[in-house]
């Protein structure tokens, strides 16, 4: 099942997660990623761990399901496509699926390091590949994968970063390698959802049979 990402509606700052595609002409999501100030991954354990602080972070977007108004099981590979520009050389897309309790938890459902891509190797095939600033380009994250129940009540939650220290290596977005440099610079990444741009990740539901 594909979940379409969506902007926000009201005062919320979190996007939707949604089973229709949103078709608004011109629509995105963005932030700022400081490779010098990179989001931190507060455990030191691989497992399932509450991350919804990360939902107040600037330099993370946040899309939720509505409420799940029956058990919903997810098992099996999953796909994230996701349009994205930046105006930069280089950064990392980090996406991850958490399950959202009515208490406000917020717990991972995969190790980090699955649900990452380089941008700059978004076609290993070609090799190191350095972005064009202002282009729109598809990254897929086809990686993931995960076995969870989410219990009625709950939601389903995908997020979106360019860093999660310490669990990859540095993206400078400079465009040079953090093998041999320290030059760093500041990227604004635009995650589009418009009806050119179906942002998305699909989902492999599986039927509960009662």
């Amino acid at each position: 099942m594909p979940a379409f990402l969506a902007p926000g509606t009201g005062n919320t700052n979190a996007g939707r997660l949604q089973t229709t595609p949103f078709d608004n002409p011109d629509s995105f999501s963005e932030f700022v990623s400081d490779p010098a100030t990179p989001v931190v991954n507060t455990y030191n354990s691989s497992g399932a761990h509450d991350y919804r602080t990360l939902a107040d972070r600037a330099d993370v977007l946040t899309f939720d399901s509505a409420v799940l108004h029956e058990d919903t099981e997810i098992t099996g590979p999953i796909t994230a496509r996701i349009f994205v520009s930046c105006d930069c050389r280089d950064f990392d897309l980090w996406v991850r699926l958490l399950d959202v309790s009515p208490d406000g938890r917020a717990i991972n459902l995969m190790s980090p390091g699955l649900d990452v891509l380089r941008a700059s190797y978004r076609d290993l095939s070609r090799g190191r590949q350095l972005l064009s600033p202002g282009t729109i380009y598809e990254l897929k994250l086809e990686n993931l994968i995960t076995s969870n129940l989410f219990l009625q009540g709950h939601r389903i939650r995908l997020q979106i970063s360019a860093s999660f220290t310490p669990n990859f290596s540095r993206n400078l977005q400079s465009g040079k390698s953090e093998v041999n440099s320290a030059e760093m610079k500041k990227a604004h990444i635009r995650v589009f959802h418009d009806a050119k741009h179906l942002s998305q990740v699909v989902l492999p539901i599986i039927p509960i049979v009662r």
